[in-house]
């Protein structure tokens, strides 16, 4: 670069007095493209000052260039400065309201000049003629501008800001064009074609198998690792069940890859397109999804990303009575229990999430199921619950089990040796909680676990204790709703009325525990004075009041 830019130096200075303004131009636009590659080299090496002595040199021929109009930085702020804002939709129709009442002027254009999509266009022609990229190493050139391009031409241009989209590569821009909003308004017929047009180009590409020893040299094909997986994650759920199979089928490639840890977003293109599925189609495709290799044993860092894809079904999707269920291969479901009784650690945990989904699903026979009882109860940890899954304790109490294992007893074990999270004295305030999870077992385990009345006044003990300690600090965040330290202790003591309403409710007879009902009226008087809504409390007491 540094090269063609003392040739382009050299034509100019042989003809110091001319009409012709192209060398002077070319000599502006590779000054540019130089001034980034050389940012991106220093931040690739760390080198966050800035060369002085090179700076001032470009400035001044930058001045000397100005003089003839050729100013490529300006130009490109000309055109953030307007695709950057949101679009304008011009009307062909205006109603405005004059000052006198009832009169409205109707203005009408039978010609629509939409300004922003030609400057849209513009800047888009002006990225080709010029030759500059949108990025270059960890640097991107106009990425805002190609934004705003995408919004304003999508609709109209498809394949074209498809391949900026892919050129920005930057998955931020990807909800740009592929949002809720966008694909819902979609033809089927026409996602479907991106899809298959997206596909062509990863084969066309060679992801999957193509090794890349220069780590990335096409920055058009590193992208498509980054963005593919995420873009088609979108676009699958409103594709026909027949591109949803090809999907699969790549998604199946991508899983056997031996170059799969350079692809992104996997785990995103798992999910969406397993649940696009209705249950029917899961079943229909069980041995697909039973091709899928056992990848537990990557590391933490693409582990995540190459999960097994069972563990994303939605187990609340069941399949209707009347369903006639395939018949697996009773050789494939040896080589599971094999599987699970030979492995270890993550591969064993990825056989144990085959096994239960078969399981869950009615696909196994009760030979079948009592094996998976021993299985799944090899391994334990120090509660006396499976370890190879990660699911909830309450969850296994709907599953196989060795008659010797007295599950009740083990969870209730469980339960009153496990602390409700009373937030320490001198201690941070976690923030951003998704369950409580001794609540969450409580709660789900609800119908299968009978209570003693000396269990559920020690549970309502506690739930009080809790209560107790912890209710000064929604009193004292009070003043601010949107104080996240006040919606983390709301959240939580939601999570304890869950227990209340579910668990004790059910459980407790008033008419002896007098002490208990007067705590019980007590909490909803405070919570009430907090202004938590308690009407779910109140219903699930309400034999309270008939007792008053």
């Amino acid at each position: 670069m540094e090269k063609t830019l003392s040739f382009v130096r050299n034509r100019v200075n042989l003809k110091p007095v001319s009409a012709d303004y192209s060398n002077v131009s070319q000599e502006g636009y590779i000054m540019l493209l130089l001034q980034y590659i050389r940012t991106a080299n220093n931040f690739l090496d760390y080198k966050l000052e800035k060369d002085t002595e090179d700076e001032s040199s470009f400035s001044g021929r930058w001045e000397k260039l100005k003089r003839y109009k050729c100013d490529p930085w300006n130009e490109l702020k000309l055109f953030e400065r307007t695709l950057r804002s949101p679009k304008v939709i011009s009307k062909e129709i205006e109603e405005i309201k004059e000052f006198d009442l009832d009169k409205i002027t109707v203005s009408r254009k039978f010609r629509v000049d939409d300004r922003d999509m030609r400057i849209a266009y513009s800047y888009l022609r002006f990225l080709e003629e010029t030759g500059l990229p949108l990025q270059i190493g960890n640097s991107t050139i106009g990425k805002e501008s190609a934004n705003g391009t995408l919004k304003r031409l999508f609709k109209i241009a498809p394949f074209w800001t498809s391949a900026i989209l892919i050129r920005i590569g930057d998955n931020k821009s990807v909800n740009i064009i592929f949002n809720r909003d966008s694909i819902s308004r979609m033809p089927t017929k026409n996602v479907d074609v991106l899809v298959l047009q997206y596909l062509k180009v990863a084969n066309d590409s060679n992801l999957t198998t193509q090794i890349d020893f220069e780590r990335f040299a096409n920055y058009f094909k590193r992208n498509l690792y980054t963005l593919l997986p995420e873009i088609l994650s979108r676009l699958c759920v409103k594709t026909t069940f027949d591109v949803k199979v090809r999907l699969l089928n790549y998604l199946l490639e991508i899983f056997n890859s031996p170059i799969r840890n350079n692809f992104m977003n996997v785990d995103n293109l798992t999910n969406r397109l397993i649940n696009s599925f209705n249950k029917t189609e899961q079943m229909e495709l069980i041995n697909s999804l039973l091709k899928f290799p056992n990848l537990g044993n990557l590391s933490d860092a693409h582990g995540l990303d190459f999960a097994n894809p069972l563990s994303y079904v939605d187990t609340e999707k069941k399949l209707p009575i009347d369903f006639d269920r395939p018949k697996l291969n009773d050789e494939l479901i040896e080589d599971l229990f094999k599987s699970a009784r030979l492995l270890k650690n993550g591969e064993r945990s990825w056989v144990i999430c085959t096994l239960l989904f078969l399981e869950e699903n009615g696909l196994l026979t009760e030979k079948w199921r009592e094996q998976l009882g021993v299985v799944l109860w090899k391994n334990v940890d120090s509660t006396g619950f499976p370890v190879d899954i990660n699911y909830h304790k309450f969850a296994f109490l709907f599953l196989p089990s060795p008659k010797e294992i007295n599950l009740e007893k083990l969870f209730k074990e469980y339960i009153m040796s496990t602390p409700f999270p009373i937030q320490e004295k001198n201690a941070g305030i976690t923030i951003g909680n998704k369950e409580i999870t001794i609540c969450t077992n409580l709660v789900g385990a609800r119908n299968q676990i009978k209570w003693t009345k000396e269990e559920i006044i020690e549970l309502s003990r506690r739930l009080f204790e809790w209560w107790g300690s912890d209710k000064k600090y929604l009193e004292k965040y009070s003043q601010s709703k949107e104080d996240e330290r006040y919606k983390e202790f709301y959240f939580r003591f939601n999570k304890m009325m869950d227990v209340f309403v579910f668990v004790i409710a059910p459980n407790l007879d008033f008419e002896y525990e007098v002490e208990l009902k007067d705590k019980i009226i007590l909490l909803i008087e405070e919570l009430k004075k907090l202004s938590i809504p308690t009407l779910r409390l109140e219903a699930a007491f309400v034999k309270i009041k008939l007792q008053n």
